[in-house]
């Protein structure tokens, strides 16, 4: 059980990388698209890589939603009662 739980810890990260450079890449390709008054450049950039970006961020959106439920997790804080 517990190598599931280091799986999705590996792809957690891996998806989380992969969204990030996604979305950086977006903005860095549209920036140049309006630095050059290049409609094509910022459609394109929305049309090739956002799908790929919104894809990692739902998988790692979904990696963190399983590794919530890992037996080796700390404890949440702010649940606990105050006397």
């Amino acid at each position: 059980m517990n190598s599931i739980f280091k799986l999705f810890r590996v792809l957690f990260v891996v998806f989380l990388v992969s969204f990030l450079i996604g979305g950086t890449l977006i903005v860095g390709v549209q920036t140049v698209g309006v630095i050059m008054l290049n409609e094509g450049i910022v459609t394109s950039a929305t049309r090739n890589i956002a799908p790929w970006a919104f894809v990692a961020a739902t998988l790692c959106a979904v990696c963190a939603f399983v590794l919530r439920y890992s037996p080796d997790r700390p404890k949440d804080m702010g649940s606990a009662e105050i006397d």
